[in-house]
């Protein structure tokens, strides 16, 4: 009995040693098609947002996102949730980038940027990335790689609509 008890112990220590040892795992996958209307053709827009677990506090990818539409009526357009407060910034190369806040339970504030983007434009006083296809993946990124991130859970939110002049 007790060689069994003992045999037993160790293997889920070692089970837990080899689980714990995994970094960046998907924790949560969210998918979100919508249909909108315009004039009378109903065009879908897909959104899926993933966000991973058991990150380093110096990794710099936290997230990653895909949108797509098989509209022709409309222009693709994405943003940061507003919780995020969202923004703009000039990188100086002639690139822009969508800013934003993420925070932890405790309230810890930490800035990210979303990639992907080929043009920012202000949309209903708004900030939008309008991509060049009618598809684009990216990254949710911390904006200073070389600060760490705080423990905690955060929440990262993206918004995706079809955008008409």
């Amino acid at each position: 009995m007790k060689p069994l008890l003992i045999r037993n112990t160790l293997s889920a220590l070692l089970l837990c040693a080899a689980t714990g040892s995994y970094a960046a795992s998907v924790e949560s996958e969210v998918s979100a098609t919508d249909n909108v209307v315009i004039g009378a053709a109903s065009e879908k827009v897909t959104l899926r947002v993933t966000g991973y677990k058991n990150l380093k506090g110096s990794e710099s990818v936290l997230g990653s996102f895909y949108v797509s539409t098989t509209s022709s009526l409309g222009q693709l357009v994405y943003t940061l949730a507003p919780e995020h407060e969202p923004s703009v910034y000039n990188t100086g190369t002639g690139a822009y980038l969508i800013m934003g806040k993420i925070k932890n339970e405790a309230g810890d504030p930490f800035q990210i940027y979303i990639d992907g983007a080929r043009v920012v434009n202000n949309i209903n006083g708004e900030e939008w990335a309008i991509p060049s296809s009618t598809t684009v993946s990216g990254g949710v990124n911390k904006h200073d790689p070389r600060q760490n991130i705080m423990p905690g859970t955060y929440n990262i939110g993206l918004r995706a609509a079809l955008y008409q002049q």
